[in-house]
């Protein structure tokens, strides 16, 4: 008998240490919207965090304006949970079907998306805050998967990391919302997997949402950065990090504006810009002409000198975001494989050349011998 308790003893702290107890349970108000189509899910996957994007509804009832807004447009885009109102968590819509919020190669997997109502209120944000992390891991635990964000495999996923891994959608939310309140992607990510007890345990940044969504800066360089509209998604970091992968604060999309252009704050060398955004303040940026990027006024419009080969002469430094491979001999695919570069490390070349639809970064690394990086 004593080897029995032992084992079921054994079995239950197992099952403690898998499925963490879920921090301030989240009491939820129950609204369902009528006609909500009641489809059923391909997989059980993802739970998906997101927030409204609405900057025009950020008064004391936004919350009441967005479910009434969205259950006026059940047949456009819906979820099935939305938190604002100082806390306050509210269902319209079943747990368990598909609906209608992250792309359509997102919506058949996940159990329940949940929306967060914006405010112009700190601590009506705190509030919120507390309930949202808490609603995302109690509806993961509901669901039977792992409490944790934007991993790999199964869990809580933000709309930002469905528009990057799964396509089909491209929003970025809840990042840029919450950064405007100092709570930072590292921050969000922790407090899923820890969970809050109270709004008190909240500690953001002192930073208040802009009321002018377009603030006026004064230049320091009177340079502009110019982002091209053919590019999707554009890393910008913190001041005090590296500007490289996994170090971003958060991402541009200059496409959907056909492009963006930024005044230059400072030039760090490099192509490593400091510049000012709506959404994540003064952040840093890597802008090299290689990236796409251009940079118009003070001297720097003049294009740099080109060799009779194609070959353009430029200095600079490029941050790995992927394994890339070095070629030797020729900037082409055909070429053969030296060696490679792994996200994070970074290359100085002295020039680059197109070929092949690609940016080939050239470095002199031996006597005769030129290596090429296609990006």
């Amino acid at each position: 008998m004593r080897k029995v308790t032992k084992v079921l003893f054994s079995l239950t702290m197992i099952l403690v240490l898998m499925f963490p107890t879920v921090a301030g349970a989240v009491s939820v108000e129950q609204r369902t919207m009528p006609f909500v189509p009641s489809t059923g899910l391909s997989t059980n996957e993802f739970v998906i965090a997101h927030e409204s994007g609405n900057s025009n509804n950020v008064g004391p009832d936004s919350l009441e304006r967005e479910i009434s807004f969205m259950s006026n447009n059940v047949n456009s885009a819906f979820v099935s949970h939305w938190v604002g109102g100082g806390g306050r968590a509210v269902q319209i819509a079943p747990s368990g079907f598909i609906q209608w919020g992250a792309g359509p190669r997102a919506n058949g997997r996940a159990y329940a998306q949940v929306e967060l109502a914006r405010t112009n209120n700190a601590e009506t944000f705190k509030k919120d805050y507390v309930t949202y992390v808490n609603l995302l891991r109690q509806l993961a635990k509901e669901a039977g998967i792992p409490i944790s964000l934007d991993g790999y495999g199964k869990g809580i996923k933000s709309h930002l990391w469905v528009t990057q891994n799964l396509g089909g959608t491209d929003h970025s939310d809840p990042y840029a919302y919450l950064a405007q309140w100092g709570i930072s992607k590292a921050q969000f990510i922790a407090d899923v997997a820890n969970g809050i007890g109270s709004s008190n345990e909240v500690k953001p940044d002192p930073i208040q949402p802009p009321v002018n969504p377009n603030p006026p800066v004064t230049p320091s360089t009177g340079k502009t950065l110019n982002l091209p509209g053919t590019a999707t998604s554009w890393r910008v970091y913190g001041l005090n990090s590296s500007p490289t992968a996994g170090n971003e604060v958060g991402f541009l999309n200059p496409n959907l504006f056909g492009g963006l252009s930024y005044s230059i704050l400072a030039d760090r060398g490099n192509g490593v810009y400091e510049i000012s955004t709506r959404d994540f303040g003064r952040v840093q940026i890597y802008g090299a002409i290689s990236t796409g990027a251009t940079v118009t006024g003070g001297t720097t419009t003049t294009p740099p000198p080109t060799n009779t080969n194609g070959r353009i002469n430029q200095t600079g430094t490029f941050f790995m975001d992927r394994t890339i491979n070095v070629r030797h001999g020729s900037p082409s695919t055909s070429a053969p494989i030296k060696a490679q570069y792994f996200a994070g490390e970074n290359l100085t070349y002295d020039s680059y050349i197109k070929s092949e639809g690609y940016i080939w970064f050239l470095t002199q690394l031996e006597v005769n011998a030129i290596m090429l990086l296609g990006k």
